[in-house]
């Protein structure tokens, strides 16, 4: 059989043992051994894999809940929380999160309120700014109509073109008309204006019929003068009282009819027509235009009424009393300023043989036409002509020294003596007698240069009249003006 020997020295005596043992024996050994190792290893991983259970279990699973749920809630996810059940470490992390959790909600929750307040208030203060900007702009377009209204006076013409620029500007609209009531109370086309856009302004339509009349009660305009309420129109196809017209070029989309009153009493009607932004008509829209035509009406009012004041109904020239004030208005402004300016006095020659031949209503004619070339023959907006009594006509000519005042003077009788009176079977002819002054070379005072006028008038009547004479020294005082 085979065996293993070994010696084994036994310490402190010297001596050796030799161990004899059979070989399969020994192996036999080792092998079971092995088998024992083996199971014991194999038994220790089964052992640390099941104790790497229970710690992942207890420790590393709620550590994942809580990596899981820090993921979620940093998404967005705010109702997310961590249920579990230990109260060891990660128990508490867990804990320590959903407070976090609910205490970061409810900030978001009153962020979200706060921010919803905010949008609230930012809302209030952008509409209010609207609304300021609106009252703003309201404001401004009022001031320019008024600014505008002063500057042009009593010219009743422009004072309209005014009245429609503006109100087409406000509106923001392309085009507008204004009408005024007759005395047979019938609306009378006066005005229309359209809306450049290359020149951004508005402009006259010239071609348009002067002769466009509405009875009350016919149409839109008709019925605003009949109801004296304003009328707005943003579907003509719906509406019945409103008839299109064929040309599209003139198509209405949209109307606004605002009556022009005063004391409940209507005497025109201001139409507004499409919207530059092709959109309806709203009530910021109306209210202004309301507020426009109000103010429109006043000022046309008191135009009217201060024109019949200082007017004279029969030639449409200033009176006697308002030329007066502007010329002494002028003496001092002349006076300050070492300025000059002249007076052409005017009578119509034989005027009381004219009346006697051909009656006063005929002679009335012809006063009022003499008036109408003798305006058309002076500076607009510059010089006074006025009538200072009977067939005698005045101008006060500011910045004219005597020879542009001869000039202008020539320009008026010669106009007069041109012009056809109708009125009989043939036409009628009359002349006048011009006398010309000057501030400060004749006088300088206005009531010695209106004295010196009409001694100047009084040699052209002696000297055959229809003529013109500048007033010099020689002459005297022949007047009792």
């Amino acid at each position: 059989q085979p065996l293993l020997s070994i010696y084994l020295p036994i310490v402190g005596f010297g001596w050796k043992v030799l161990l004899v043992q059979d070989q399969y024996e020994v192996y036999s050994m080792v092998d079971t051994f092995k088998k024992n190792f083996y199971g014991v290893l194999l038994l220790t991983i089964v052992l640390a894999v099941f104790i790497a259970l229970l710690i992942s279990q207890s420790i590393a699973i709620p550590i994942l809940k809580v990596t899981t749920g820090a993921n979620k809630l940093a998404s967005g996810e705010l109702d997310t929380r961590i249920i579990m059940g230990s109260n060891d470490e990660v128990g508490q992390l867990a804990k320590n999160f959903n407070y976090m959790a609910d205490s970061l909600s409810n900030k978001i929750l009153e962020l979200n309120e706060t921010y919803d307040k905010l949008h609230v208030h930012a809302k209030t203060i952008e509409e209010t700014n609207e609304h300021l900007d609106r009252k703003v702009f309201e404001i401004s377009v009022l001031y320019d109509v008024g600014k505008k209204m002063g500057e042009v006076g009593l010219d009743m013409d422009k004072l309209l073109d005014v009245i429609m620029d503006k109100s087409i500007s406000a509106a923001n609209a392309q085009r507008g008309s204004l009408m005024l009531v007759n005395e047979d109370d019938e609306l009378v086309l006066q005005k229309v204006r359209l809306w450049d856009s290359e020149k951004a302004e508005t402009i006259a339509l010239e071609t348009f019929s002067q002769n466009i009349t509405i009875k009350s009660g016919e149409g839109i305009a008709g019925k605003v003068l009949k109801t004296e309420k304003m009328y707005v129109m943003n579907d003509p196809d719906k509406d019945t009282n409103f008839k299109q017209y064929d040309d599209e070029k003139r198509k209405i989309n949209q109307l606004v009819c605002v009556p022009l009153s005063i004391n409940n009493h209507v005497f025109g009607v201001i139409n507004i027509a499409n919207k530059l932004n092709e959109q309806s008509f709203n009530d910021k829209d109306t209210e202004l235009l309301l507020t426009l035509a109000n103010q429109a009406a006043l000022a046309l009012d008191n135009a009217k009424l201060f024109k019949l004041a200082i007017t004279d109904g029969l030639t449409d020239l200033f009176l006697v009393r308002h030329f007066k004030n502007r010329l002494e208005e002028e003496a001092k402004r002349a006076k300050r300023y070492n300025g000059v300016f002249s007076i052409v006095f005017i009578d119509i020659d034989h005027f009381k043989n004219f009346n006697d031949t051909y009656g006063h209503q005929q002679g009335d004619i012809v006063l009022a036409k003499c008036a109408d070339l003798f305006k058309q023959a002076v500076r607009i907006d510059v010089d006074i002509p006025a009538r200072y009594g009977g067939e005698e006509l005045i101008a006060l000519l500011p910045e004219t020294d005597s020879e542009g005042a001869i000039i202008a003077a020539e320009r008026i009788r010669t106009a007069i003596q041109d012009y056809e009176f109708p009125g009989q079977e043939e036409p009628l002819h009359v002349t006048v007698s011009i006398g010309v002054s000057t501030f400060p070379a004749h006088a300088d005072t206005g009531l010695a240069l209106i004295q010196k006028a009409d001694t100047a008038l009084y040699f052209s009547k002696e000297n055959g009249r229809n003529q013109t004479t500048l007033y010099n020294e020689e002459m005297g005082v022949v007047t009792e003006k």
